[in-house]
């Protein structure tokens, strides 16, 4: 059955190839384009500048665009104006480091002063009270021995 269908299907394309690319469909091709006249596309070109030799190409008019073009350069001078002051802008020069020798305890005193958290630690104290907890601190207990080592 498979057969019959190969060849029908075979037989129907050389049908249609004959009917697409047969001597009698390639003759009237032929024909149909012969009866194009000889001059018919130099008479095209001449009735195409015809009718464009009286319309007119808009030239590009500045006027239309003043506004634009005003508002533009305005807006490129105060960029560039103000590119250029931040760059000359000088900065304050804050040295890299700066030794605690150097800082007046005037300077000191009035930052800590200005810092009020840090002006009412009453830093003695609170190092006595430290030093005291280290000092009571077990050395032996087994939470503070160091698991790396070897006794």
């Amino acid at each position: 059955m498979n057969n019959k269908l190969e060849d029908m299907s075979l037989s129907e394309d050389k049908a249609l190839a004959n009917a697409l690319f047969g001597k009698e469909v390639l003759s009237k091709f032929e024909a149909h384009n012969r009866l194009v006249e000889e001059d018919y596309f130099d008479r095209q070109a001449a009735l195409i500048i015809k009718a464009t030799k009286n319309k007119k190409a808009p030239l590009f008019k500045i006027g239309s665009y003043r506004k634009l073009a005003i508002a533009a350069a305005l807006l490129t001078i105060v960029a560039t104006t103000y590119l250029y002051l931040q760059k000359n802008r000088e900065t304050e020069t804050v040295p890299a480091y700066v030794k605690l020798e150097e800082i007046p305890i005037s300077e000191m005193e009035n930052y800590l002063n200005s810092n009020e958290a840090l002006a009412e630690i009453d830093w003695q104290t609170q190092i006595n009270n430290e030093v005291e907890n280290l000092e009571t601190l077990e050395l032996n207990s087994p939470a503070n021995k160091d698991s790396n080592k070897l006794e």
